[in-house]
């Protein structure tokens, strides 16, 4: 849980965790379920700090069909405590904190029941040893919660006053919730603290609780990082509640007394890596999947910004192209996809000088042919220190030269050569799927494909005239 419940308790050294928590699974767990062994799973950081940490306390999730009641609690506490464990109620989380004899010492175990997956997700802690964050997880948590609780809140007023208001609301132990308060009280009169008149459970699952405020499934919010990102990117949907979310944010950290551990206005990580990919993408394969993803997107500083140029091609349109990008990006939120109103390039060029472009370093993208890879090159000279155009960059803004990627070794099975858009489309002309799909190898669900192909094929496939 978040804070020390008890000041006393030792520090669990590494090397002990696995020790301890068989304790918890075959001599806690069966005094709260009548001698019944019950799914558990170890929460936070544990064994995701650098080599030879110790802990404060050791987290554990523990299987209920439901969340526990009040009453639950406080049935078991006094069967823990006869058993020489201390225990303590955490009301507001449906947990327990338990205060346990280890080794000549005492040290504190943090119980909580639910729902496996959705405390996993809840109580999730970035791998330090991987470097997936500066922060700890409590701080990707909270903002999460400040996203749900500020997004698309509904209010009503009486007199210019805050009467009632409902939003949505994510708790620790159970989900999401919808929740509706109201400031009246019983005679009429605005009062300071709120009391629940409605409150409905929406859904545990995190990759529907991240899909509806963010637009990704729940891995690509694992860090602080990920989540400031995409509050702060053009792109995401819910962005005219930006400032609702930071404000409550900051009234969290400061209520909660947890240090803010940088100012407001300034992103995390801002050495951040932007790959730009230029072209018409008519339409975007999975070899330029492949190298987008595999080649270029190596780490959680990486973006990739996708320039679609606005010619049509053999029927398909710049806004076929864009569905088809979003359709395989769809769960990427460190890609941006651009529908370019002039030549692709000359706007790119633009859009890289705007002045409050993010900071970071940008290079522009290429296969192996020779003439997109002059444009990288020319991209490059233009830009560098000293380029003719390096004036007009602003200052927080460096480029790099690109690499020369062979897109060319992707290859598509059935025609045992490489995968190319040509022959997407020849292949939606002959309205031959299964040599289609091998232009989208082995990352992409049949579902997917099946959905570019039709996409496609409502611009390339004519029915062949029945004579």
């Amino acid at each position: 849980m978040r804070k020390k419940t008890f000041k006393d308790a030792s520090l669990i050294k590494d090397k002990d965790v696995l020790e301890l928590y068989l304790k918890v699974k075959t001599e806690i767990v069966p005094i709260l379920f009548s001698g019944v062994q019950q799914p558990t799973m170890l929460l936070g950081s544990i064994f995701k700090k650098p080599k030879n940490a110790s802990y404060g306390d050791l987290d554990v999730g523990i299987y209920v069909d439901g969340e526990p009641e009040k009453e639950d609690l406080e049935r078991v506490k006094p069967l823990l405590e006869a058993n020489d464990y201390e225990t303590k109620i955490q009301y507001g989380l449906n947990g327990l904190s338990l205060k346990v004899p280890f080794k000549n010492n005492f040290v504190q175990v943090d119980l909580m029941f639910g729902d496996l997956e959705w405390l996993k997700f809840a109580y999730w802690s970035p791998d330090f040893t991987k470097q997936e964050s500066k922060y700890k997880g409590l701080y990707r948590t909270m903002l999460i919660q400040c996203v749900v609780s500020e997004v698309n809140k509904d209010i009503e007023m009486i007199d210019g006053v805050v009467s009632v208001y409902e939003h949505y609301t994510m708790r620790l132990d159970s989900g999401l919730w919808k929740v509706k308060k109201s400031l009246v009280g019983k005679k009429g009169k605005i009062i300071k603290t709120p009391t629940i008149t409605n409150e409905e459970f929406v859904s545990n699952d995190p990759d529907f609780v991240s899909q509806k405020f963010f637009g990704v499934n729940s891995y690509a919010v694992n860090s602080f990082e990920d989540v400031w990102k995409i509050i702060h990117s053009k792109s995401w949907y819910h962005k005219h509640f930006k400032d609702l979310v930071l404000k409550r944010f900051q009234e969290r950290l400061s209520r909660d007394k947890y240090e803010f551990p940088f100012d407001l206005n300034y992103i995390p990580n801002n050495d951040n890596n932007y790959y730009m990919f230029v072209g018409g993408f008519k339409p975007i394969t999975g070899a330029h999947f492949n190298m987008i993803i595999v080649d270029c997107l190596n780490s959680r500083r990486d973006n990739a910004i996708i320039f679609i140029g606005p010619a049509t091609r053999d029927g398909i349109t710049q806004d076929d192209s864009y569905k088809i990008a979003k359709e395989l990006f769809k769960n990427n939120s460190f890609i941006e996809i651009i529908k370019c109103k002039i030549n692709p390039v000359v706007e790119m060029f633009q859009w890289l000088e705007e002045p409050d472009r993010l900071r970071g370093k940008y290079t522009l993208v290429s296969g192996n042919k020779d003439k997109d890879f002059n444009k990288s090159e020319e991209f490059f000279e233009s830009y560098k220190p000293g380029g003719k155009y390096r004036h007009n960059l602003p200052p927080q803004v460096e480029v790099f030269e690109s690499p020369k990627l062979q897109i060319s070794r992707y290859l598509s099975g059935k025609r045992k050569g490489p995968i190319s858009a040509t022959n997407a489309r020849e292949d939606v002309i002959n309205n031959d799927f299964e040599t289609f799909a091998t232009n989208y190898p082995i990352i992409f669900k049949t579902g997917v494909v099946k959905t570019i192909f039709n996409i496609l094929k409502e611009k390339l496939w004519v029915e062949p005239q029945v004579t």
